[in-house]
């Protein structure tokens, strides 16, 4: 019987029901190169039972469950990933290969996920940190600008603009 470990937070099967679950992901051209049964149906009667008892496990949440966690295991396992990266950079480098191009951008743009991303921050200094000069010479600006882009500035007289507060 299946059941859900609150632990580990894993599902625990019983040594059947996983041996069934390993068949199951199992690839079938190795499932042919281990002499494994092809079908089910083929595997429940190599171990004497009857082919609706796995069937019956695999409508189980719990078995499900347990499925779903070894797909992911498999499909973003360490191993598989880096035999990948590693056929790709066999191709990149065979100046000879049909996909030479592809396989070279494709590992370019991992390699490129795996550097550190540089970022520059630029510190603006608050008012508070500008001394007077600097403070005057940024207002001077900011009036210059302003007059340029809206002309209802410019024509308030500068004396009038002194006395706003």
């Amino acid at each position: 019987m299946a059941h859900f470990d609150e632990d580990t937070g894993k599902v625990e099967l019983t040594d059947e029901k996983r041996d069934f679950l390993d068949w199951h992901v199992m690839p079938a051209f190795l499932r042919v190169e281990e002499g494994l049964p092809k079908t089910q149906l083929a595997w429940a009667e190599s171990r004497g039972l009857h082919y609706n008892t796995v069937s019956k496990w695999k409508r189980d949440p719990l078995w499900q469950r347990a499925l779903e966690a070894k797909l992911a295991e498999l499909n973003v396992g360490g191993d598989r990933l880096q035999a990948i990266i590693d056929n790709l950079y066999e191709i990149a480098i065979d100046r000879d290969h049909k996909n030479v191009v592809q396989a070279s951008t494709l590992y370019l743009q991992y390699v490129e996920k795996l550097k550190p991303t540089r970022v520059i921050v630029e510190q603006q200094k608050g008012t508070v940190e500008l001394s007077d000069e600097a403070l005057a010479a940024e207002l001077a600006a900011e009036v210059t600008h302003l007059r340029g882009r809206d002309t209802s500035v410019s024509s308030v007289p500068s004396q009038e603009l002194r006395s706003v507060k």
